[in-house]
């Protein structure tokens, strides 16, 4: 068998039009990518889309969002003060608030890439009317997602525009830099990019996609809290299951890194339960686990970092090169098993880390995502391939952005959030004479839990330096 594959992977290699110095380069990614040790180049490739895509992050949040009314009065960041009722819902009618990354970005658009002589491939984004899927009712959605953008580049914008302090009840935008949320009503769908961004140093060092996941659950949980001291409502929304070639698993099925993420993850979270004392169903079921002994631990460090270059066999490098080379189609993406397994990690940890501690409305569509002929065979993490139409990752026009604007759109309504919640004098940002603010606590307040150890992106881009230039040691 071994035989056959080096002869399929011979015969690929040489059939390709490539030059020898192209050839040479190709077999030392190959090689890295199954001793799962990331390339010079996709250390550096990473850096440097990782603090370019967080740089300009920062500053597309800064133009749209800015601080105090900003969000609702734009071009100006103060209150509009005794104007009339009219102007006052006018001001505000978008008040259902959508946060996300290009999987909500996306729905108005699809990005295209065209090939033009001589100047080769340009990006063109196909515009989709929105109102295909929402109807009337997107009059009534702002929506705020940005494409490539993490829960952490959200929450830093929140952070440096409330001085660090998310707690303030009903910051007055008069005089706090805040961003008003005041009578608003948010439906977030974050933390894909958190991973794919580290993508090529998380599948080497893969017992950091655990602390990865925890700095997404920190992460919501502040932007949780921002809207909660302002009184607003968050919904949660669960990430879907990607597509997973039936006919390119070469390196999609994690083998024994499955049983290595679960122990991990055991692990974490068995020091969770001893270091933060907290109710909840959640680290209830976590302690129980642990008790009856169905929660281990890996047996010794060895094992361990065997297992993590073991789960880095499955690289970018060797994916691209097979899916080419056997001329399948949707090859920009190819399998996106290891992507869909770690999406459904995080689900659970946002489902019970946050949506369960702090109070907010929460929404699982995996099930409808799933590729049940797959599921069947016990492949519970493949996507329905149809849903996304050649792009494995986001949802495809119309079909997988029709299912989710169908199930988002009746969750809302379930809610009874497409009703403006702003009072007839209006609040901080937009007000008549006879208006009254409210203060103290709100209701629906939770207060935010302690931070679990995480990895945030600061030590990310470190840890990428130091392998690049050969200074690590654990």
């Amino acid at each position: 068998m071994k035989n056959k594959i080096l002869c399929l992977i011979f015969t690929m290699v040489f059939g390709l039009p490539l030059q020898a110095s192209q050839l040479s380069e190709f077999f030392d990614e190959f090689n890295a990518t199954f001793n799962g040790i990331p390339t010079q180049s996709q250390l550096l490739e990473t850096f440097v889309m990782a603090l370019l895509a967080k740089t300009e992050a920062a500053g597309i949040f800064n133009d749209s969002l800015g601080q105090k009314c900003f969000l609702k009065n734009r071009p100006t960041d103060m209150p509009r003060g005794n104007i009339s009722e009219t102007d006052v819902l006018n001001n505000n009618r978008r008040h259902i608030i959508f946060w996300g990354d290009s999987m909500t970005d996306w729905i108005d658009r699809i990005p295209k890439k065209f090939p033009f002589p001589i100047i080769g491939d340009q990006q063109v984004d196909i515009p989709v009317d929105p109102y295909v899927y929402y109807g009337a009712n997107w009059n009534l959605i702002d929506k705020r997602a940005v494409g490539g953008t993490t829960t952490e580049d959200l929450r830093k914008h929140f952070d440096i525009k409330g001085g660090s302090n998310p707690s303030l009840f009903f910051p007055n935008p008069a005089t706090d830099t805040h961003i008003n949320l005041e009578n608003k009503n948010a439906v977030i769908l974050y933390g894909g990019n958190d991973i794919v961004r580290y993508e090529s140093l998380l599948k080497a060092i893969p017992w950091l996609t655990v602390f990865r996941h925890n700095a997404v659950v920190n992460n919501l949980n502040r932007i949780v809290t921002y809207h909660q001291a302002q009184g607003a409502k968050v919904l949660l929304l669960g990430h879907t299951p990607r597509p997973s070639v039936p006919d390119f698993n070469f390196f999609g099925d994690q083998g024994i890194f499955g049983d290595f993420m679960n122990s991990i993850l055991s692990q974490t979270l068995s020091a969770l339960v001893g270091a933060i004392q907290v109710g909840g169903q959640a680290l209830s079921d976590i302690t129980t686990c642990i008790n009856m002994g169905q929660c281990h631990k890996p047996p010794n460090v060895v094992e361990m970092t065997a297992s993590a270059i073991y789960a880095g066999a499955r690289e970018r490098e060797a994916e691209k090169f097979l899916a080419t080379a056997l001329n399948m189609s949707a090859s920009k993406r190819t399998d996106s098993t290891w992507v869909s397994k770690e999406l459904a990690y995080q689900t659970i940890m946002i489902k019970n880390l946050v949506a369960m501690q702090r109070n907010t409305e929460y929404m699982d569509e995996w099930l409808e995502f799933a590729d049940w002929g797959q599921v069947a065979r016990g492949q519970w993490w493949a996507g329905n391939p149809t849903l996304y139409d050649g792009d494995s990752i986001h949802f495809s026009h119309p079909w997988g952005h029709s299912l989710h604007a169908t199930l988002v759109s009746n969750k809302i309504t379930a809610l009874g959030w497409w009703n403006n919640p702003i009072p007839s004098q209006g609040d901080r940002c937009n007000f008549t004479n006879s208006a009254t603010f409210q203060t103290g606590q709100p209701v629906g307040w939770t207060p935010e839990p302690p931070e679990l150890p995480e990895a945030n992106e600061d030590a990310m881009l470190l840890l990428l330096l130091c392998f690049y230039f050969g200074y690590c040691s654990f």
